[in-house]
């Protein structure tokens, strides 16, 4: 037995627009949808029904578009002249407003903010409580995921995944096959990408560049050029007792506390310097090989 759903909204045929050569036209809710919509409220503008469904509270408002094959569905909404089309979905408790826009075969689903003229597109996904905004793109078969924000003209393209929390802002770009962990602030030109990781309380700015397979772990500001064959850099900051791992190109000694290099060439070193600073240095590489998986 079909299920038969009640419709919530229909279609006002004389109110219309037309764009990219598609009639859009504007919806009018026939109940309340709480909280946001009440009976006989306009909305904004769909091609077809298939574009909005009439289950769960989704809604388009004001000027915002929804066209070609795009769906919103569940209890996602468009807002102040975004626009969602192409094969795009948005579903969950998703919002696109403020001149966003959402198209292809992109995703966005979970509590997801796409605003501010930010673009999302390709086969892209974005979920859980990911924000994009300020001009940002993300795009390619990008995902974006946990708590991670994107600004200020920032990209997220290719492969690369952002997970946890992660600010990438200001021009900033993430790409290729590039993997973002936990809580990295990646900002002022910076650019991560071929098969690069960074996983940990990471800063990383100054038109810096991590690529290759460089690996940054744990805690550290970069500012400079890194590129990776498995080298790890581990000091420690004598005004603070936690201690960080990195990956880097190879670097000189800063001082009695930085090395760079892989952790048997930094255990080498250190024994030349002091026997028993090495021994509690090799303790720290191992528990830092250990807690972050380093390879």
């Amino acid at each position: 037995m079909e299920l038969i759903v009640e419709k919530k909204y229909e279609l006002v045929k004389d109110d219309f627009v037309m764009v990219n050569g598609n009639k859009l036209y504007r919806i009018k809710s026939l109940v309340d949808i709480e909280p946001w919509v009440a009976a006989g409220q306009l909305g904004g503008y769909i091609e077809k029904e298939e574009n909005l469904s009439h289950e769960g509270t989704c809604w388009i408002f004001d000027n915002a578009m929804v066209y070609d094959k795009a769906v919103i569905k569940e209890d996602a909404q468009v807002s102040l002249n975004a626009q969602v089309y192409g094969q795009a979905i948005m579903s969950g408790q998703s919002m696109a407003t403020d001149h966003a826009k959402v198209y292809d075969f992109a995703e966005v689903r979970g509590d997801a903010l796409i605003h501010y003229r930010a673009e999302v597109y390709g086969y892209s996904l974005v979920e859980d409580n990911a924000a994009i905004g300020g001009n940002s793109k993300v795009y390619g078969h990008a995902y974006v995921g946990g708590i991670s924000h994107i600004e200020g003209f920032a990209e997220v393209y290719d492969y690369a995944r952002l997970r946890f929390n992660c600010l990438i802002k200001d021009q900033a770009k993430v790409y290729g096959h590039a993997i973002i962990d936990k809580d990295a602030f990646i900002t002022d030109h910076a650019t991560i990408h071929g098969n690069a990781m960074l996983k940990g309380h990471i800063r990383v700015s100054g038109y810096a560049s991590i690529f290759k397979d460089a690996k940054v772990y744990g805690s550290a500001n970069i500012d400079f050029k890194v590129t990776g064959e498995g080298e790890v850099i581990v000091y420690t900051d004598p005004t603070n007792p936690r201690y960080i791992i990195t990956a880097s190109a190879k670097q000189d000694w800063f001082n009695s506390f930085r090395f760079s290099g892989n952790s048997k060439d930094f255990m080498e070193e250190a024994n030349k310097l002091d026997e028993e600073k090495a021994s509690r240095y090799k303790a720290i590489v191992d528990l830092h090989l250990a807690l972050y998986e380093v390879r």
